[in-house]
């Protein structure tokens, strides 16, 4: 618009300056009029121009915010799309952190049962170990008794003993009676069975001291023939140790025997160790039955024999190996 104002300005100086000099009023007019014409079609000319080129520039910033508007659509859909990514990979590591917690404490959790079935395992075992080592030491205690109950009836019953002569023995239980020499070595056995060790240790038990007692009485009147008295021990520990263990169980019930008035030159004390296991070392019940004492007699003639047994020898449950 301001282009075609200046050419309009312009134009009557150009015809002004290009008429021709003639006076006549009809060609100045004529003049005129076709410097109006080509101005007029010069400017609608430069106004088209003006125009296109304005509707060109137009078209040319709706395609560039068109693009920039895209580039930012596009930009804030990428951004959006990123922010879901990680907000996607942050809750999976959250649900798999917890997963994985879980599954560590249900680990725990079971780890935590086992050992304690475990434990209440053990403490059952021990309980019934305990049990059967009561119920077996009042059984052996209950033979004692019978067994030199049985000696005395006999030795009554054949006149062989003196009420008189006051010879006392104290057994476990009530049984307390008065004997003199007597040939009934077969209760020696009965008596020997109520023997029992504590744990790793060579210690005569007071529980086990009447029994011994018994055995010592009984053994004085088998005069003709001498014990031996073999310690066994189980496979835990060192095998030396295990040796010298056995062979201390088996001085120590050979010196209550002494001590109770059992000649010291018919007892011959032996240690084996671990080396003659009646049971495999494979479980508490097997080891118990590999810790023990045996009895064996031989007589003047060199005949040897189990205590009580025909065929085996008598197996004294001991201590822990």
């Amino acid at each position: 618009m301001l282009i075609a104002i200046g050419l309009l300005v312009v134009g009557p100086a150009f015809v002004t300056a290009t008429s021709p000099t003639d006076g006549g009023s009809n060609g100045r007019s004529l003049l005129a009029t076709r410097e109006a014409q080509r101005t007029a079609a010069f400017v609608a000319a430069r106004n088209a121009e003006i125009d296109a080129s304005l509707a060109a520039y137009e078209t040319r910033r709706s395609e560039e915010f068109a693009a920039a508007r895209n580039a930012e659509i596009d930009a804030s859909l990428a951004a959006y799309e990123t922010r879901r990514s990680e907000e996607f990979a942050a809750a999976r590591n959250a649900e798999i952190e917890i997963s994985l917690a879980n599954d560590e404490a249900q680990r725990s959790a079971i780890a935590f049962a086992e050992a304690r079935n475990a434990e209440i395992e053990a403490a059952i075992a021990a309980y019934d170990s305990q049990r059967r080592t009561k119920l077996a030491k009042n059984r052996n205690a209950e033979i004692v008794s019978i067994a030199v109950y049985r000696a005395l009836r006999r030795e009554l019953e054949t006149g062989s003993i003196d009420v008189d002569q006051k010879t006392t023995m104290q057994t476990p239980g009530p049984v307390s009676a008065q004997i003199a020499g007597a040939d009934d070595c077969a209760a020696m056995a009965d008596a020997a069975r109520a023997i029992q060790f504590a744990t790793a240790t060579a210690r005569v038990d007071e529980h086990d001291k009447p029994a011994l007692d018994a055995l010592a009485v009984i053994a004085k009147r088998c005069t003709g023939v001498s014990i031996e008295i073999h310690g066994h021990a189980d496979a835990s520990g060192p095998a030396r140790a295990n040796e010298r263990l056995s062979e201390r169980r088996a001085k120590s019930v050979a010196a209550y025997l002494i001590a109770r008035g059992v000649d010291a030159r018919r007892l011959v004390r032996i240690g084996h160790g671990e080396a003659a296991p009646i049971a495999p070392n494979d479980t508490p019940e097997n080891r118990a039955r590999n810790r023990r004492i045996e009895f064996t007699l031989k007589d003047d003639d060199s005949r040897s024999g189990p205590v009580g047994d025909s065929e085996t020898p008598l197996l004294i449950p001991s201590g822990r190996s």
